[in-house]
């Protein structure tokens, strides 16, 4: 983006992520132009846009350019930040059949405001149904023309699906109550009109039309009964009412006489999202044949209930329908409770309420299976401590093959449940512990000194380099470790088991590696077991390539920084050296001085890559900053490409040697005196081969003339500049302007490839006196 005065662009700041995007985009490229430029209307808008929270985007001009704040960023998905500066049609393009005729609108000068749109867009690469409550607002300029559109917008895909969830839920539950075995109905309203009814309730009341009537009108038999008054009861406190065993007269044929029927039943109030009470729900069980079967029985009941009072157990009864009608004296003992005050559901207050869903579920899968009922659970005791149960319950069947009542018991298991989470505890902090330090467990038997039977864990398989899941023999594991350490495997084992030994195998090896692994080193240490059985030797093992491989490189390191040093200290040397040749000490420490720091600059950008590669860019601007005026007397042209570490160094002082001499005697010693500095890298050689080509050119300058002897930058350019790029350097003295040249193959430029020992010699060919030995 161009530079404009800040006070012009204050409508930018802030907007998080977009703001700072916004603020970065090169507009100057776009048909919106600097942002200095921009008309009052879109800076407004603008402004107003990054300072809010609502999702908002702004089209603008002809193009429709859009800009947008963080906000709306996520509607954009895979699109952002791509769209920002983009044209609206082709950021939208998957869907500008269905949005496109809105913004036209609104180009038109037409707003447009839409609660839930409906889009099937494209987002990473797969199309979605999008839901959008948006609103389209032209944006008009001094003279009343439209100039762009602002919108606000809201992503309601998400409220949109669970609306329609909502209503699947609803269709779900009518197809429930249709098919649940207990007879229910929906009533609303303070009169209770009937709005839902199953199967199992038109049978109880006689298959009679009642929906869309009130109670007393669709069974008015049941006056004085008592049910009108409960249902107004529940209606008006919110309280449910429980009935068991209830007795009601219904007519269920016309004309005919009320029948007898007994009821285990439920009016539970209904309430709105508002805690409005609005209907009741009455849930329930015609246990007619039952009532009659229990009160045949009711002799040999007794008989029961005096047995089970007997018994240091829990023992309950309950009804076909599920709901416990009778407990012995040992549950009110243990619990504290009142009698009655556990019948039907009230059991379930007993239970601990991480459990309750899970043994209702239990429960009311043994009731409708008619088989027999086994759960643990947490009885809460009279003191508030929870003690685990097992409980247990039998269906007792009739001849008919129904279900009369169910019998059960509640067994205390506590101390046998403290003592299982203690073993798991316990194994879980091992197997923790194996994990956290990426250990597997193994074994094996120890027969006459040989390994026998190796089994483990699916790591320790790994690691010892089987395979999860196949059978393999100790040979098998054996052969898989490198022959360069299998000798050692023995003499550690002998020392394991000897007499003398402390039973402790510990070895380091290597796992040959299979097809498109890796060679890997494994760490396996065991302790031998003795006992009646026989030896075994039960152990660990870890991946330890990690660590080898680490102290690899430490030597790797170590060995490269020793030769980097030395290289280092030599070249300093040989600056030293060929610096304070002569009489005029302090021009000459002013010259190793600058010398050293375009030493130390090179240093500095090789150390930022840890001395993998420098930028040429960044060599020539590193080392030309003292030199260059600001006058743009230095032009620079070419492609930036990275340099190996010597080439970094040995291009950096060549640079410093001809800016310095241009310095004081060739083009940069004048006002009207020019530096062309190029390169190129796609030229080829005599041979046909890829060619890299440097040149330094002066011109503009005074008359060169070739010095009489060769300086400490003339050799440093001609001897060790090419050596480090395996290439050749020509210095051409023409009058017009000195001229350097370094050519050298294309594949040796950014390696620092040279012949081994080259570059050494072209270095001490700088001070024969420094030769090793000399």
């Amino acid at each position: 983006m161009k530079s404009t005065p800040t006070n012009k662009l204050n409508f930018l700041s802030g907007g998080g992520e977009m703001g700072e995007r916004i603020r970065e985009f090169d507009w100057s490229a776009s048909p919106l132009g600097d942002p200095g430029g921009w008309p009052s209307e879109l800076r407004t808008l603008v402004k107003v846009m990054l300072t809010s929270q609502q999702p908002m985007f702004i089209a603008w001009g002809p193009e429709r350019i859009m800009l947008y704040n963080d906000g709306y960023a996520p509607m954009c998905a895979n699109r952002h930040p791509w769209a920002l500066g983009k044209p609206f049609e082709e950021v939208w393009a998957d869907i500008i059949k269905d949005v496109g005729p809105i913004m036209d609108a609104a180009y038109a000068g037409i707003p447009t405001y839409m609660d839930d749109i409906e889009f099937l867009m494209t987002r990473h690469g797969q199309q979605v149904e999008t839901h959008f409550s948006f609103g389209y607002t032209p944006v008009h300029d001094a003279s009343d023309a439209v100039v762009g559109m602002f919108c606000t917008a809201l992503e309601i895909t998400a409220e949109v699906m669970q609306s329609r969830t909502a209503g699947a839920e609803l269709d779900r539950l009518r197809e429930m109550l249709a098919q649940a075995p207990s007879f229910m109905a929906v009533l609303s309203g303070p009169n209770h009109v009937f709005e839902i009814t199953n199967q199992a309730y038109l049978q109880l009341i006689g298959h009679r039309d009642v929906l869309g009537k009130d109670v007393r009108e669709a069974l008015p038999e049941v006056a004085g009964q008592g049910f009108y008054e409960l249902l107004d009861s529940v209606y008006l406190t919110g309280q449910p009412f429980v009935g068991r065993g209830v007795q009601i007269f219904l007519q269920r044929q016309p004309g005919a006489a009320s029948e007898e029927r007994f009821l285990d039943f439920v009016y539970q109030p209904i309430r709105s999202a508002t805690g409005v009470i609005t209907g009741v729900l009455v849930q329930g069980h015609d246990i007619t044949d039952q009532k009659r079967a229990e009160m045949a029985s009711a002799k040999s009941e007794a008989r029961f209930r005096q047995l089970a009072q007997s018994l240091p157990n829990h023992v309950w009864t309950a009804r076909p329908s599920g709901e416990l009608d009778w407990f012995n004296d040992q549950v009110y003992a243990y619990s504290g409770s009142g009698h009655g005050e556990l019948d039907g559901n009230g059991w379930a207050q007993l239970v601990h309420p991480e459990d309750v869903t899970d043994a209702a579920a239990a429960w009311q899968t043994a009731i409708e299976s008619a088989s027999a009922y086994k759960t643990e659970f947490r009885l809460r005791r009279f003191d508030g401590a929870y003690r685990w149960h097992l409980a247990r319950a039998t269906p007792i069947i009739d001849d008919a093959a129904q279900v009369v009542y169910w019998v059960g018991t509640n067994t205390d298991i506590e101390e046998q449940k403290t003592a299982e989470l203690a073993l798991r505890e316990s194994e879980l902090q091992v197997k923790l512990a194996l994990s956290a330090a990426q250990m597997g467990v193994w074994q094996c038997e120890v027969v006459d000194g040989e390994f026998v039977n190796l089994r483990g864990d699916d790591k320790a398989i790994a690691l010892l380099g089987g395979v999860s899941g196949e059978q393999s023999t100790f040979k098998t594991f054996a052969s898989r470790i490198s022959p360069e350490d299998r000798a050692g495997l023995g003499p550690a084992a002998e020392k394991a088991l000897a007499p003398d030994g402390d039973g402790v195998l510990d070895i380091e090896y290597r796992i040959l590696p299979r097809t498109g692994e890796k060679e890997r080193w494994v760490h396996a240490r065991a302790q031998a077991l003795i006992s009646f059985a026989g030896t075994r030797l039960v152990g660990t093992v870890r991946d330890i390539s990690q660590r080898k491989e680490a102290e690899v490189r430490q030597q790797v390191l170590a060995a490269e920084l020793q030769h980097r040093i030395k290289n280092t200290l030599a070249m300093v040397s040989a600056i030293a050296t060929q610096t304070f040749r002569g009489d005029d000490v302090g021009e000459r420490r002013t010259t190793f001085n600058a010398r050293l720091e375009t030493l130390a600059r090179a240093h500095d950008l090789l150390t930022a890559t840890t001395w993998e590669s420098a930028s040429l860019k960044d060599v020539l601007r590193g080392t030309l900053a003292a030199h260059d005026s600001g006058d743009d007397r230095i032009v620079i042209d070419g492609v930036d490409i990275l340099l190996g570490p010597k080439q970094a160094l040995s291009l950096a002082l060549t640079i410093h040697e001809l800016a310095t001499n241009a310095v004081k005697y060739g083009a940069l010693s004048t006002d009207e005196g020019m530096v062309h500095i190029t390169w190129t890298n796609t030229g080829l050689d005599e041979l046909g081969n890829g060619q890299f080509k440097f040149v330094w050119r002066e011109a503009d300058g005074p008359t060169v003339r070739e010095p009489e002897r060769q300086g400490f930058g003339t050799r440093l350019i001609s001897r060790v500049l090419a050596a480090d790029f395996s290439g050749s350097v020509r210095i051409d003295y023409a009058p017009a302007g000195v001229v350097c040249t370094l050519t050298a193959p294309v594949e040796s430029v950014g390696t620092g490839a040279h012949l081994p020992g080259e570059a050494e010699k072209a270095l001490y060919g700088l001070f024969p006196s420094r030769r090793p030995g000399g």
